[in-house]
C-alpha cells in the first residue's frame, strides 16, 4: 500500500482548483482564499496524486514530516478493549446513557 501524504494544493482560481481535484481520490479539507488571492485546500492522498496535480498545473506542497508525526501519534494509541466487553463503564464528565 502506498503511503499517504499530507499536502497543500493551491491555484489562482477556485474553478481551476476544483477541476484539478475532481477526478482524484483525496481526503479534502475546506478550500480557503489566502491573503494573496490564491485558493488553497489541505488534502491527504498518495504521492502519485500529488505528482499528477503538479503536472496539471496546480501548486502542491507536500508535508515531508507528516509520516514521522503520524508514526509518533500511532505509538500513543492503546491496544486491547479498555471497557472489557462492556463490563467497565467509560469514565469522565460526559453523561452516560
Amino acid at each position: 500500500m502506498a503511503a499517504v501524504v499530507r499536502m497543500t494544493i493551491s491555484s489562482d482560481s477556485p474553478e481551476r482548483l476544483r477541476e484539478g481535484l475532481r477526478r482524484e481520490d483525496l481526503d479534502l479539507g475546506r478550500a480557503k482564499k489566502t491573503a494573496d488571492g490564491r485558493w488553497t485546500v489541505e488534502a491527504y492522498g498518495r504521492q502519485t496524486v500529488a505528482t499528477r496535480l503538479r503536472k496539471a498545473g496546480l501548486r502542491v506542497d507536500v508535508d515531508k514530516e507528516f509520516e514521522k508525526r503520524a508514526a509518533a501519534r500511532r505509538e500513543e494509541v492503546g491496544t486491547g478493549d479498555r471497557f472489557e466487553g462492556g463490563r467497565v463503564p467509560p469514565r469522565g464528565v460526559a453523561r452516560k446513557e
